[in-house]
């Protein structure tokens, strides 16, 4: 009576134990699918940082483009500017000329 008294004691002692240090499936597919998701934001976040330089190269060229048709712009204005005065002074130059002109065959 002793003996299956202590053998149902450790039976039961023994089961609680294996199912204690059995693995458990909930919490290992929890935790499986935290670390895939885990992985899949880190994926997305080395995509970002790649993404980021070529947009940090693309915005430094943009930058340097911008810059020279900046000072291009500010070429031609300034070779309008001239020729605008060119022109002014062609005009007057005409118009003094025609004047003369009329003026000698009228006199």
């Amino acid at each position: 009576m002793r003996l299956i008294k202590s053998m149902t004691a450790f039976t039961r002692l023994l089961l609680i134990a294996l199912v204690l240090l059995s693995p458990q499936k909930a919490s290992s597919q929890y935790s499986d699918s935290t670390i895939k998701e885990i992985n899949l934001r880190l994926l997305e976040l080395h995509k970002c940082r790649q993404k980021q330089e070529k947009f940090m190269q693309l915005a430094s060229q943009d930058s340097a483009t911008i810059q020279e048709q900046h000072t291009e712009i500010i070429k031609l204005k300034n070779d309008n500017f001239e020729i605008t005065g060119q022109r002014n002074r062609y005009r007057d130059f005409c118009l003094i000329s025609w004047s003369i002109l009329i003026l000698s065959i009228i006199l």
